[in-house]
């Protein structure tokens, strides 16, 4: 997927969905990536790099601001 592909489907996404959502969601998948990685890669280097962005993106997604885009 190139990047104008990826940046019109997370559009459409967006139009349905608030953004604080999108942002969860997104950190949830981070969060699976990482479990992936440590569980059948034995991969605890880059788990450990998806554990902490999921980390931050879901503190974004909680952020004050964030959260009043999406009302």
């Amino acid at each position: 997927m190139n990047g104008d592909t990826l940046e019109m489907a997370l559009e459409q996404i967006l139009d349905n969905s608030k953004l604080n959502d999108m942002l969860a969601a997104l950190a949830n998948v981070c969060d699976a990536k990482a479990e992936h990685l440590a569980s059948n890669w034995q991969d605890a280097v880059s788990a450990k790099a998806w554990t902490m962005a999921a980390t931050r993106v879901r503190e974004v997604s909680q952020n004050p601001k964030v959260v009043a885009v999406s009302i």
